[in-house]
């Protein structure tokens, strides 16, 4: 198990002012845009953003990755991190909620971070668009999502999975990290390269 503290991967890996120009954002738009509940606290979202990173501690996104597709963006979770701890990255955000989107959109534009937001549901995206690395975060995996993601992962790309969710069979098993954030419940991370 990894034991991580928010504090010390947010400093060691994505640009501390464009970190906290980001949990401002979001904090002050949550109330417009409904981005996330309102049962957080202003502390638990720097947490949300340093369990985004851990991808990146692992050596799974790096800046020569390519193209990342980030399923259900939300609020840019986990894409706007690794966005910012890999600048090199092709990044898509797809977001079904137009008021989302249009939010992301704003934000991108205003943390001067590089990626594009297709506003709408991924069967809808152009079938030709392949993948290096997809991540899903908090979403269950169901025959259609499944069947989308294999649509659009590229050979040998790898999907990166955070919270509970996995597909019901693969073909071989994912590489799981178990992790602790800040002395919390431990939680996994998922990167399934046999999709």
């Amino acid at each position: 198990m990894i034991t991580i503290q928010t504090d010390k991967i947010l400093a060691e890996m994505a640009p501390t002012d464009t970190v906290r120009a980001f949990l401002e954002e979001v904090w002050n738009a949550n109330g417009k845009f409904n981005l996330f509940s309102r049962q957080l606290q202003k502390p638990d979202l720097g947490l949300i953003v340093a369990e985004s990173l851990l991808p990146v501690k692992l050596g799974w996104v790096t800046s020569e990755s390519g193209s990342l597709l980030d399923i259900g963006s939300g609020w840019g979770i986990p894409s706007l991190p690794l966005i910012m701890a890999c600048p090199g990255l092709d990044v898509t955000l797809i977001e079904r909620s137009q008021k989302k989107a249009g939010f992301l959109s704003l934000l991108l534009n205003r943390l001067e971070l590089n990626a594009e937001v297709f506003n709408g549901e991924l069967k809808k995206l152009d079938q030709d668009l392949h993948f290096q690395l997809i991540t899903i975060r908090q979403v269950a995996f169901d025959r259609r999502l499944i069947t989308d993601i294999r649509t659009h992962l590229a050979p040998h790309g790898a999907v990166i999975s955070f919270g509970p969710h996995l597909p019901a069979s693969l073909p071989a098993p994912p590489q799981v990290v178990s992790y602790s954030i800040d002395g919390l419940p431990p939680r996994q991370l998922f990167r399934i390269t046999d999709f």
